[in-house]
């Protein structure tokens, strides 16, 4: 994900959630200025600051190698929605062919055996 869809991200993330810059900086505990500053791109911000605006309105930073292929974040998703959200982690897995079913086996940090689980659960 570019450095454009990112910071489009945190503000279309905002927007969603009915949050104006004001209030968001009030929650967040990061300047109105700040949060203009990164969605409109600027260049030079601290992360610091950016992890905790992301974490005010509800989004994660999740960094990946340079390399890693779509399902490999996909995995990445998936491992975290199974330690935050496990009901939807099996509903996302579900949803897979066979074939990415069996590559997620053999990747994914959780079991095979928990991995069929979720499969035949669906």
């Amino acid at each position: 994900m570019g450095k454009l869809k990112i910071l489009q991200g945190l503000k279309n993330h905002r927007l969603k959630k009915k949050l104006s810059i004001v209030k968001n900086a009030e929650l967040s505990g990061v300047g109105r200025n700040f949060i203009r500053d990164v969605e409109n791109g600027k260049p030079t911000v601290e992360f610091g600051k950016v992890k905790q605006y992301a974490e005010s309105i509800g989004l994660k930073i999740v960094l990946v190698p340079q390399g890693n292929t779509e399902f490999d974040e996909l995995r990445d998703v998936i491992e975290n929605l199974m330690e935050r959200n496990p009901s939807l982690a099996q509903r996302v897995i579900s949803g897979l062919s066979d074939e990415d079913k069996e590559r997620l086996n053999s990747r994914f940090v959780m079991t095979k055996k928990q991995i069929k689980s979720v499969a035949l659960k669906f």
